[in-house]
């Protein structure tokens, strides 16, 4: 008698299954006569979640084989899907004005991905601080929204006048 054996692949050159996807590897299944037609037994989850992204199930290499004097093995493939954030950029003023759009640095970038982004100059104004709660300037993507925030303060020049008058009514100087 034979048996049938299973093996899961990445799907993705260059990235290895987690522990939680190869748990899930069916076990051997020992006495199956010459000749007999099988067909395998799917994983108890089809997809698994992990930190960095979601492991699914894409299938066997085979819907049946025939055992044909030795053992058939088949072989699951599993891809992946990167978790994924976005990193807007904000320019305001102190009062809350935005000075540009928002404008989006990464746009669905693969979680842990690092960014940098930039510190503008606008006419007028000159950068104060970084917004309080705000996401780090250079930094990681996270999972979901986050936003770094410049702040401005307005450069504000003024002049100084001056002025003389009687202090007696009716006398010009």
């Amino acid at each position: 008698t034979y048996k049938v054996t299973y093996e899961y692949e990445s799907g993705e050159a260059g990235r290895e299954l987690p522990e939680e996807v190869k748990a899930l590897t069916p076990a051997d299944e020992p006495g199956k006569a010459d000749g007999t037609k099988v067909t395998p037994t799917a994983p108890a989850k089809t997809t698994v979640e992990t930190e960095e992204g979601t492991w699914t199930f894409a299938g066997y290499d085979a819907d049946e084989k025939t055992i044909a004097g030795a053992d058939a093995k088949f072989i699951g493939t599993w891809n992946f899907t990167p978790k994924t954030g976005t990193v807007n950029v904000e320019y305001v003023t102190e009062d809350g004005e935005e000075l540009e759009a928002k404008t989006v640095v990464k746009k669905d970038a693969p979680v842990g991905e690092p960014y940098t982004t930039e510190q503008k100059t606008f006419e007028g104004y000159s950068f104060k601080e970084m917004k309080a709660g705000s996401a780090p300037a250079t930094g990681k993507v996270t999972e979901g929204e986050q936003t770094v925030t410049y702040v401005y303060s307005k450069n504000a020049t003024y002049k100084v006048t001056y002025e003389y008058e009687s202090g007696e009514a009716g006398r010009e100087l």
